[in-house]
């Protein structure tokens, strides 16, 4: 399942990518503006926090964290350790490259592996994510792997990774060429909805079954949780291609 979030700064979407990516674990974020709560270190008073940067870390609350050199054997390991993986990389280019082949060894070494795959900022590496990740993106298996892309605008996602996409979650939109491209992809009541939104509310369009959502409560996904996201439904009214 690949989720499309769209938003302004200060709008929410890192939070409800946080909600959205909790049910399935182990998780791999790529979080290049180190936007994502960084994980404790573990002492005997409990107290201490990690500054950076720091190359490699294990954590008491069974995360690892990567700011440096990304080095995708040790990932790997992380992951089939069971490990959250978090990384907050200096070489952004080659830590989005590094990180592909964990991933995608790691959900084809077991019929049973789940994996979310979380990249915030999404148009800050825009074509290193669409080189190296194609094959995830195309082949990993739907039921048991789940993609969040967060980006301010429709256009800083790949025009192929947005074509895949099963989700979008959109917050408030007002540019004229935004709005053309999520009419072009989920239709005319999308577009006029996503002018209309307060701040941190945001429409959920699903593209598999034509289906439409507003969301209005924020205190609904602002602590990770496993329960689903309900809004509220919106007749479409999508224009038939056919």
């Amino acid at each position: 399942m690949i989720y499309v979030i769209i938003g302004r700064r200060e709008l929410g979407k890192t939070t409800l990518a946080r909600y959205l990516g909790h049910a399935r674990t182990p998780r791999l974020t790529l979080d290049p503006r180190a936007q994502w709560p960084v994980p404790r270190l573990a002492t005997e008073n409990d107290a201490q926090v990690w500054e950076w940067p720091v190359p490699h870390l294990a954590t008491e609350n069974d995360a690892q964290v990567w700011t440096n050199s990304v080095n995708p054997d040790h990932i790997l390991e992380d992951l089939e350790e069971g490990h959250d993986v978090l990384i907050q990389p200096d070489d952004l280019e080659a830590s989005i490259a590094a990180s592909a082949w964990p991933a995608r060894a790691y959900i084809m070494g077991g019929q049973s592996r789940q994996l979310t795959i979380t990249f915030d900022e999404a148009g800050l590496y825009k074509e290193p994510l669409r080189a190296s990740w194609s094959w995830m993106m195309r082949c990993s298996p739907r039921d048991r792997t789940t993609i969040l892309l967060t980006a301010h605008r429709p256009q800083d996602v790949a025009t192929d990774i947005r074509a895949l996409a099963d989700i979008w979650c959109i917050f408030r939109t007002t540019q004229v060429q935004d709005l053309d491209a999520i009419e072009e992809r989920c239709g005319e009541k999308v577009r006029q909805l996503v002018q209309t939104l307060k701040p941190y509310e945001f429409v959920s369009w699903n593209d598999a079954r034509a289906e439409m959502q507003v969301h209005k409560n924020p205190a609904a996904w602002y602590t990770p949780a496993i329960a689903p996201l309900q809004g509220e439904p919106v007749d479409p009214h999508r224009r038939e291609l056919f």
